[in-house]
């Protein structure tokens, strides 16, 4: 079978420091991409011009700042290739990334082939997830995701918003019958930084209720279903600000658990939200490190 014709597309903001990695371990997959795209969105680091100067093989595009979602976007928008391989500028692919990936592209309802992480232990694998799957939480790293571009177009490219529009796109693409395929291989070294949107917790945890909120109402979810996941949701993030004494955070999210009625874990969460940040770090002692 040919090779496919595959585009990279890097959005990269604040990632002078992490891009040249990442653009080598697309230079170096044993199949090759016809192109690799990075879009610069509107950083103030000059990683555009970087980029320019280091690696002439690589189109670079740049934009006014509208965050990852927006920047995948326009690289998506310029690619020429049939399959959108998206690589954030932090991450980095093993070599045979995009040869164990192109297995697995020949039923035309396969949209997106992902793989795992290093290391990755959670969710458990599952190698097709369904819409029921992703409902419950995000399956994938989109740094592992290999997407049919006509696929892509169909749903409408990533969500417009600045967080979980990867998350949003899985559950459109799936809802609407689009087949995703999940290797198991550890191929990806997903290395989020300090500043990454899922270490600031209120605002992700926002973007994903709304992304939950917004997909409910486009597949006519029961009121009953969304309000079960926005109350998981919620508690995971309150334990999440717990563990990075993002305590204010952590009190507000556990509150906005108990949607769906009162459990055992929602009463521990609340508990752990009030605990005083010198208590937990003494327990976090104790515990050698723990995640408390």
């Amino acid at each position: 079978m040919a090779e496919p014709s595959i585009s990279v597309v890097i959005p990269a903001y604040r990632a002078t420091a992490t891009i040249d990695a990442a653009i080598d371990s697309a230079r170096a997959q044993t199949v090759s991409p016809a192109e690799i795209i990075v879009v610069d969105d509107g950083c103030p680091d000059g990683v555009g011009d970087h980029v320019a100067r280091r690696h002439g093989d690589v189109r670079v595009i740049w934009q006014a700042n509208a965050g990852c979602g927006m920047a995948r976007n326009t690289g998506a928008a310029a690619a020429r290739g049939h399959w959108l391989a998206f690589l954030d500028a932090d991450d980095a692919w093993l070599p045979g990334k995009l040869e164990r990936q192109v297995r697995e592209i020949g039923p035309k309802d396969v949209a997106v082939v992902a793989c795992r992480d290093v290391g990755q232990t959670t969710p458990p694998f599952v190698a097709r997830p369904d819409f029921d799957a992703f409902w419950e939480g995000n399956q994938i790293v989109v740094s592992s995701t290999l997407v049919r571009r006509a696929a892509f177009e169909q749903a409408g490219a990533f969500w417009s918003r600045r967080a979980c529009e990867d998350y949003h796109l899985w559950l459109r693409l799936t809802g609407t019958g689009w087949t995703v395929v999940n290797c198991p291989e550890e191929l990806v070294v997903y290395a989020p930084s300090a500043m990454s949107l899922s270490r600031q917790i209120e605002s992700f945890a926002a973007a994903e209720l709304a992304c939950l909120a917004d997909v409910a109402e486009r597949f006519h979810l029961p009121p009953a279903r969304l309000q079960r996941r926005v109350a998981e949701c919620c508690l995971r993030h309150s334990r999440g600000a717990v563990h990075h004494r993002q305590m204010r955070a952590a009190r507000h999210l556990a509150l906005s658990s108990f949607r769906a009625g009162v459990s055992l874990p929602q009463v521990t969460a609340l508990l752990a939200a009030f605990t005083p940040v010198a208590v937990l770090e003494a327990r976090r002692r104790m515990m050698g490190g723990g995640a408390t």
